[in-house]
């Protein structure tokens, strides 16, 4: 019987609070490549400070991150069910 857990009990309060779970991987939506989530920080869009996730392209040797507005990552990414 549940006690008020739900399946997120085992995330950080940020990657509940964002709905992305770090060190998962995740299939862009047009290239199909998969990423993971490292951590979370700020970045400006339109002069506002706003939620970012820095993330990784999996299954490559490249040390690039990339960084893109919490919305946006969960606009074009998708959690990749392996």
């Amino acid at each position: 019987m549940s006690h008020g857990h739900s399946h997120y009990s085992h995330l950080s309060k940020k990657e509940h609070q964002h709905g992305i779970e770090l060190k998962k991987p995740y299939k862009h939506y047009k290239n199909g490549k998969i990423y993971s989530p490292t951590g979370f920080g700020k970045t400006q869009e339109n002069g506002k400070w706003v939620w970012a996730v820095k993330y990784i392209e999996m299954y490559v040797e490249s040390d690039e991150e990339y960084f893109r507005t919490v919305d946006e990552f969960l606009e074009k990414f998708e959690l990749d069910k392996i």
